[in-house]
């Protein structure tokens, strides 16, 4: 099972050695990303005690296009050392999050029962960006079983103001 804290502490720390090389970082991470999700093959030699951390890391880098630096191979080595490759996933969504971040813009999800039209969305978008006093990356989704309204998801905070949400807080005050 992940861990996703794991990966983000992993994230965290590797985010400061790799603060200044983050665009090759995040090309590295991704590759790593997509052949960690499509590669069950790869997932067991990479779990495979017999085989040493230098070939896991070479058979993970062939693998990948292009010049890996060598800050990020040592980190990719620590996660191969500590069985912790599953984690990649997690770990670039959560290095993006901080490259955000550190550029001043906050990342917000919103749910609606309905696809938002694109004068919605720039409504709300500039509407969220007054509120969180930065510049905004909204990600929707479309979740029917909300029946209206939406959630509005910054950081921790969560702000439920659906119809499901109120149905059910009718329910219990009733009974």
């Amino acid at each position: 099972m992940k861990d996703i804290f794991t990966g983000r502490h992993y994230a965290r720390s590797f985010f400061s050695v790799l603060d200044k090389q983050m665009d090759s970082t995040g090309e590295v991470f991704a590759g790593l990303s997509e052949i960690v999700n499509n590669s069950p093959e790869m997932n067991k030699f990479l779990a495979h005690p017999l085989f040493s951390r230098e070939e896991k890391k070479a058979a993970l880098f062939k693998s990948i296009k292009g010049k890996i630096p060598p800050e990020v191979a040592e980190c990719v080595g620590i996660l191969i050392e500590k069985r912790k490759t599953l984690l990649i996933p997690d770990i670039l969504a959560e290095l993006r999050r901080l490259v955000k971040e550190k550029q001043g813009v906050g990342q917000v999800f919103v749910e609606s029962s309905y696809e938002l039209s694109e004068k919605e969305k720039k409504q709300l978008e500039g509407k969220l960006s007054a509120f969180t006093g930065k510049k905004t990356e909204v990600v929707y989704s479309v979740k029917k079983e909300l029946i209206g309204g939406l959630i509005i998801k910054i950081g921790g905070a969560i702000m439920d103001n659906s119809l499901k949400t109120k149905i059910n807080n009718l329910k219990e005050q009733l009974s």
